[in-house]
């Protein structure tokens, strides 16, 4: 899965968790870090546009990014 389709896939809650493109994030996380940085700068910014739907969710994984486990960790309970 390429850049952008991970970003796509993880920029909103559309009511399913996107196991594919967070697994595809771990395995790319050098190149994602640029594309996560700027959605924290982004929801730091304008906070506001977190309230809106469709919901952002790009910012989540990024703030999740630089844990021990890397992006999104807790999925690991659900094999991702």
């Amino acid at each position: 899965m390429d850049i952008e389709t991970i970003r796509q896939e993880l920029e909103f809650n559309t009511g399913r968790f996107p196991a594919d493109a967070v697994r595809a994030a771990i395995e790319q996380r050098e190149a994602m870090t640029p594309v996560l940085l700027a959605a924290l700068q982004e929801a730091a910014d304008a906070p506001e546009k977190l309230e809106r739907e469709p919901y952002p969710m790009l910012h989540m994984y990024a703030s999740n990014h630089s844990a021990p486990h890397g992006i999104c960790a807790p999925t690991a309970q659900y094999d991702c």
